[in-house]
């Protein structure tokens, strides 16, 4: 998906601070930091302002969606996004322990019970949606509402599905293409 954010921070990190290093690969290295903790600070702020003023951590088809879930699959390990999840991005944190519990609903049912299945995987999409399992589990939802008729699920349980598929969907695509554009503009110190 491009350029990996914690691998470009932990080899500049490593760089700046390398012994043996030449000054130009170090200034190198320390520039390309500080052009990482800027991009880092534009796409938290993004998500902080999507999640503010939000009840729960629900879906949707907002562009700061996207950016989350790139933000919390690639930054991973970076001081960066740990302090941003110590903080104002706690609400993130909350977001992945639900997505851990529910996948593992969703999971256990889905052989044993459809319909319960289907409950775990739109409840996931809705208040889990920065687990990287969401669009596995969107799509395999998309199969198992075509046996609805069968499981005589109820109506607001479909339009439900429907909706968070939907808002997962929009919110991803938006968001992923806001995030490859800020990352395409990211000045690593050439």
């Amino acid at each position: 998906m491009g350029l990996d954010p914690a691998v470009l921070y932990a080899v500049a990190a490593r760089l700046a601070k390398m012994e043996g290093a030449s000054q130009a690969a170090q200034r190198r290295a320390a520039k390309g930091l500080s052009a990482l903790e800027a991009l880092s600070a534009q796409l938290f702020s993004s998500i902080e302002r999507g999640l503010a003023g939000r009840k729960g951590p629900s879906v949707a088809e907002d562009e700061w969606l996207g950016i989350a879930i790139r933000v919390v699959e690639e930054w991973e390990g970076t001081p960066m996004l740990d302090s941003f999840l110590a903080g104002k991005g706690r609400k993130l944190v909350e977001v992945r322990k639900f997505a851990d519990t529910t996948l593992s609903e969703y999971y256990r049912k889905v052989e044993r019970d459809p319909a319960e299945a289907i409950e775990a995987g739109v409840r996931l999409l809705e208040d889990g949606w920065v687990s990287d399992r969401c669009l596995e589990i969107s799509s395999a939802l998309e199969a198992l509402l075509a046996k609805s008729p069968e499981l005589k699920l109820p109506k607001k349980l479909l339009n439900r599905a429907s909706n968070a598929r939907s808002a997962y969907a929009k919110g991803r695509e938006k968001g992923f293409a806001a995030y490859t554009r800020a990352l395409a503009k990211l000045e690593l110190g050439r």
